[in-house]
């Protein structure tokens, strides 16, 4: 075992992890760039975890944080991005749970009708339809999408 070339990765990682938060899976990414050597990677990601670069909890509530807030991206799609990462699904659901409802049917409900300002299509059952797609795209939920349309 090459302790300097832990000690390096993890000095390298830790520059990538203060630029903004990251998960393990980002930084295995990042390091396999300087490291084919999954037991020195997973070494470095160990000691960055305890010492507080990297920490799951904190990075679950900034990503969906950014993407609900910032992108305007539903439920369904924060879960698969948060899923792609190797992430545990039961902290995925948790914090996706504590999302305040009326906000988030806020967000839905702007998304909607500035998509519908924009839809050009006479046939209204086409524009519903349009509209439908786009707010699925955007990983809201179908239940939420109606329930933002019949009002």
């Amino acid at each position: 075992m090459d302790n300097n070339k832990i000690k390096e990765l993890v000095v390298k990682a830790a520059g990538f992890c203060s630029k903004s938060e990251k998960c393990p899976e980002d930084v295995r990414q990042y390091l396999s760039k300087y490291s084919d050597d999954e037991f020195q990677i997973e070494k470095a990601i160990e000691i960055l975890e305890t010492e507080g670069y990297i920490n799951i909890e904190r990075y679950i509530k900034a990503y969906i944080n950014d993407k609900y807030r910032f992108e305007k991206w539903g439920k369904l799609k924060i879960e698969f991005g948060l899923k792609q990462k190797k992430l545990p699904s039961e902290l995925t659901k948790a914090f996706l749970n504590e999302i305040d409802n009326d906000e988030y049917l806020g967000i839905l409900r702007d998304l909607i009708n500035n998509k519908a300002k924009q839809n050009k299509e006479s046939d209204p059952v086409k524009k519903k339809a349009a509209i439908i797609r786009f707010a699925l795209s955007r990983g809201f939920e179908y239940e939420m999408i109606f329930r933002v349309l019949e009002q």
